[in-house]
């Protein structure tokens, strides 16, 4: 089926197609299989098939090819997370043994972190403060010129809330 390789058109509207139709069984098994076979994506293949195994009705050829290839590709989606949270638990362990207190850089780091997490929570509901403006209104509580005192109070009441 997917000999000789697709174009690369083709392989963007099969992605498309395997996102946009979850009850087609068959098109997950195959693209499952293009993924395992031609892309080395064993998460992506494995996800593919486990989609297969959802929607397609259970007996048929592909509910059966999905669980057949659910069973080899699993265990090694299964290894490739493992690896992936072991790496994460220690990057978080040694972020954890950093010492804020002694450490200028985190301090700032992590004061910016604080500025953007207000900037966007209040972005979503609509506030059209900038980043610059927010984090002038956080440090120096003096209200910013052409915005409205809505705007700084949703700024300083989640300053407020989180702390």
């Amino acid at each position: 089926m997917w000999a000789g390789g697709p174009t690369h058109p083709t392989l963007t509207t099969a992605t498309n197609a395997c996102s946009k139709s979850v009850f087609i069984g068959s098109l997950q098994v195959s693209y499952g299989e293009f993924l395992e076979t031609h892309e080395r994506d064993l998460i992506a293949a494995d996800h593919q098939f486990a989609r297969a195994i959802a929607f397609s009705e259970p007996g048929s050829e592909e509910h059966l090819r999905a669980i057949a290839n659910r069973r080899r590709t699993s265990l090694a989606a299964d290894e490739l997370d493992v690896t992936k949270l072991r790496i994460i638990d220690d990057k978080k362990m040694a972020f954890q043994a950093m010492s804020l207190s002694s450490n200028s850089a985190m301090k700032r780091a992590k004061k910016e972190a604080y500025f953007q997490h207000i900037f966007h929570s209040v972005g979503i509901e609509g506030n059209t403060m900038t980043l610059s403006q927010t984090r002038s209104v956080l440090e120096t509580k003096v209200a910013v010129a052409g915005k409205s005192v809505m705007e700084h109070n949703e700024v300083l009441g989640l300053d407020l809330a989180l702390r």
